[in-house]
């Protein structure tokens, strides 16, 4: 056998010691980059611990650690864009995510989530079906997709998946009450026609048909206009019931006065009242503007502002009388705007016992009271750039930064209203009183 030159030797041994330390070099690299990394993401810089994670794992792409790290710096940063409302860039970060292991679930998951809340129903169940294939044992993935369903109106498939999450938590009596209810309106569904024009989908009694017609038309109106004045389009199906009185109680638990309500669906009680085209047409654009609210702000917008702006853009017209007016003023503190953020319409003391129809009554003047106020003053613009903040942002802050107005302030000023409007209605009902007791001229 013939030996290498002792030149040829040396250069093997050079070649070799230099990969040996390229190795190395590529090991300490990588360490002290995901060191880096780690601490940028303890301090919830996330844009910088993504940085170092990604050159780390460029330089060695099957480092189980380092792909880790990157993911949950992904995840991080997709978070804190989600909570700021920058729903593209939450969406972007987790596609970048996705490209180096395309099959976590809880990845699915966030990203069901962002479309949930741009109100992209279609797009948001997608990824739990896919993130079900991956851990269809999942609870929190299952019921989240049940209520994709129960959302999306397929309550057959909505209880399914409940009821299967509620064999592994059946302590959980939020599903218990929710598997209760989807129950019955499943029974009360199954004899329901539709009619439809994107987005819209009207289920209703058959005996109700005509109705259905007149809603879906006015549901296509309220599209232009409340979406104009909102600037909001929805993705997703809108679904309107139409029910009789009873069927209207038993979904819903309300009686009485209430025509309609919205709590993710339209719900109309059908009546004699909506023969006249005109209350209809107020309602149903009552209710579209919750519709649209609730995406805009992602379910975050307080009572009164709610209340407010679907009064105003449905145009219904609220009788505004003394009995109102002065319980108004003599409970301002408990109708203070800071505690109708939310609001459950009861109030009893020793002084006053007021029931829930009269309570609801004085709240909804309350917040026409204050939203027109806010138009009036600030503009329509104004409103709507609170509204859009609020989905991030905290209702008094919204209020600070879009009118300049603290929440006491503007609760000082319908104070000030409500006392005003009392003293001109009570003007008024003198003139017409003393109209009334004038005695004739007698001419003879």
């Amino acid at each position: 056998m013939k030996r290498l030159p002792p030149c040829f030797l040396l250069l093997i041994l050079f070649f070799c010691g230099n990969l040996h330390a390229i190795d190395r070099f590529d090991i300490y690299t990588t360490r002290s980059l995901n060191s880096s990394g780690t601490q940028y993401y303890a301090d919830k810089n996330y844009i910088e611990a993504i940085n170092k994670f990604r050159a780390a794992y460029k330089i060695n792409p099957h480092d189980f650690q380092t792909k880790v790290n990157l993911i949950n710096a992904y995840i991080g940063q997709s978070i804190k864009e989600k909570n700021k409302g920058n729903y593209v860039l939450a969406e972007q970060t987790l596609r970048e995510a996705l490209e180096i292991e395309d099959n976590i679930p809880e990845i699915r998951m966030l990203l069901a989530s962002i479309y949930f809340d741009r109100g992209d129903l279609m797009s948001a169940r997608g990824e739990l079906e896919i993130a079900r294939l991956t851990a269809p044992d999942n609870p929190a993935i299952t019921s989240f997709l049940g209520e994709i369903y129960f959302q999306e109106g397929d309550l057959e498939k909505a209880l399914s998946l409940w009821t299967e999450v509620h064999k592994k938590e059946p302590y959980n009596e939020n599903l218990t009450k929710k598997i209760s209810r989807v129950k019955i309106e499943y029974e009360t569904q199954k004899k329901f026609l539709q009619k439809k024009s994107h987005p819209f989908v009207v289920k209703y009694d058959p005996q109700y048909e005509k109705l259905a017609g007149s809603v879906l038309a006015i549901l296509n109106e309220a599209y232009r206009d409340v979406g104009e004045e909102l600037r909001y389009f929805p993705m997703s199906e809108v679904i309107t019931l139409v029910y009789s009185e009873e069927e209207f109680k038993q979904a819903t638990g309300a009686e009485g006065l209430i025509a309609s309500m919205y709590d993710g669906k339209i719900r109309v009680k059908a009546s004699q009242k909506l023969d006249n085209a005109l209350y209809l047409k107020e309602i149903i654009y009552h209710e579209y503007t919750h519709v649209l609210i609730r995406y805009i702000t992602k379910d975050n917008c307080p009572f009164w502002l709610n209340e407010g702006l679907a009064q105003v853009l449905s145009n219904r017209p609220l009788m505004v009388d003394l009995s109102s007016l002065t319980t108004l003023e003599l409970e301002s503190e408990f109708f203070h705007l800071n505690n109708m953020e939310t609001f459950n319409g009861m109030r009893k003391s020793v002084e006053y016992d007021i029931d829930l129809n009269e309570s609801i009554k004085i709240a909804y003047l309350k917040s026409l009271f204050a939203t027109r106020y806010l138009i009036s003053v600030y503009g329509m613009d104004a409103c709507m750039e609170m509204l859009y903040m609020l989905k991030v942002t905290p209702v008094k802050d919204a209020l600070k930064k879009a009118a300049g107005i603290t929440i006491d302030e503007l609760d000082q000023k319908i104070v000030d209203k409500t006392s005003t409007v009392k003293e001109q209605l009570l003007e008024r009902l003198n003139k017409e009183k003393n109209n009334d007791t004038e005695p004739e001229n007698d001419n003879n």
